[in-house]
């Protein structure tokens, strides 16, 4: 009897430290930085991507290698030093700041479309979003506390432009969130229009897609030990913001984009965005797009739907 009691003692113990090892690896893998994913140009979580879609995204990296960027640096607000690249372009007056997605890069998820945003008279600035490259910072916080960076590279861009500019704000996925929550943030005046490429709704939304679809399992009871851990060591939470609801207040012109075909960062989220925004908007489903393949898959109309946004939308012209 005794014997069994410490067998099932022993058992439980194990599967207590079993449970509590795969959270921390969970919380790890998702939120906190890694050197190998920030640092380079292309990450194993891109590997497929990269493979599917080489030869254009050579082209991009060979156009952006040959143009004359100047590194740029900004304190956000809580004392973590960004970083970015600026590519200016003489006599522009619009300024296009663009945010990267989730564990990428600047470099990697923008390359493509480079040439096509200098053509449309745009200085550019891809900055890293706080925990990936250059940047400080060690956790991603899934657009939270990125949107008070977007804000913080607004008036940089606004101190060093002066108010005679067209600000435009783009992100794809997890950028895509961070603009669209920046629309809530009290932006320079010059800031005209927002382009949300493949965004979620919330960090929640977003962490409860990907559990319920690539693992099968309820993520309410581990979304809610997160929180408790993020807050702890990084002061927020999954649930504290929500693009619908900054949406329902935005006053900002929006161009909502999403691939028909994305699995990681479902189309529907775009969708209600695009419900919810109570300001200028328009809306394009790239069809046969998976997740941030909007542009290469649908570069005519994308580039259609983003020239006609821009010149609607700018004040100062080029």
């Amino acid at each position: 009897m005794q014997t069994g009691l410490l067998i099932f003692v022993a058992v439980a113990a194990g599967a207590v430290c079993a449970a509590v090892i795969i959270f921390f690896c969970c919380f790890i893998i998702i939120f906190v930085r890694f050197e190998r994913f920030s640092k380079k140009k292309y990450t194993a979580l891109a590997k497929l991507f990269v493979k599917r879609y080489r030869l254009m995204l050579k082209k991009g990296r060979e156009w952006a290698s040959e143009q004359p960027w100047q590194q740029v640096s900004v304190r956000a607000y809580d004392g973590i030093e960004l970083k970015g690249c600026r590519l200016s372009k003489e006599g522009s007056k619009r300024t296009l700041i663009l945010f990267h997605g989730y564990r990428a890069s600047s470099m990697l998820d923008f390359c493509c479309a480079y040439e096509f945003y200098s053509g449309l008279g745009f200085d550019i600035l891809a900055v890293d979003q706080r925990a990936h490259g250059d940047s400080g910072g060690r956790v991603i916080c899934f657009g939270t506390k990125e949107r008070n960076d977007c804000k913080t590279w607004a008036d940089y861009v606004c101190r060093t432009t002066g108010d005679d500019c067209d600000v435009f704000l783009g992100g794809v996925s997890m950028g895509g969130t961070t603009v669209l929550l920046a629309a809530g943030s009290d932006l320079p005046a010059t800031v005209r229009g927002i382009i949300a490429d493949c965004a979620f709704t919330s960090a929640k939304d977003q962490l409860e897609h990907f559990f319920k679809n690539r693992f099968r399992v309820p993520a309410r009871p581990l979304i809610g030990i997160f929180d408790t851990v993020l807050r702890h060591v990084a002061g927020f939470g999954t649930e504290d913001c929500s693009t619908l609801e900054v949406m329902k207040n935005c006053k900002l012109p929006v161009l909502f984009i999403h691939g028909a075909e994305d699995r990681f960062v479902p189309t529907r989220m775009s969708r209600e965005n695009f419900k919810a925004c109570a300001s200028e908007k328009e809306m394009l489903i790239v069809p046969g797009a998976a997740h941030e393949e909007a542009y290469i898959v649908g570069t005519p109309e994308y580039e259609a739907a983003v020239s006609d946004f821009v010149k609607r939308y700018s004040v100062c012209g080029n």
